[in-house]
């Protein structure tokens, strides 16, 4: 699937392209965050509270990695 784009890339899944639009994570906090069931390893969130950042969640944890 693209965004932005006419012929995405065969190897993702998803392509978004843009010169004038940044990628915005999906935000919340540390606990809503925390309160995720299961969250898949390779998550992805911006956090918004205490340690403000973009967080995936490897296989033993949250890792904050900007």
């Amino acid at each position: 699937v693209g965004i932005g784009v006419a012929a995405p890339n065969a190897s993702a899944v998803l392509e978004v392209a843009s010169t004038t639009k940044g990628f915005l994570f999906p935000r919340m906090t540390e606990a809503q965050r925390d309160a995720i069931s299961s969250p898949a390893t390779g998550l992805m969130v911006y956090q918004t509270n205490n340690d403000e950042g973009v967080y995936i969640k490897k296989s033993f944890g949250w890792v904050q990695v900007i």
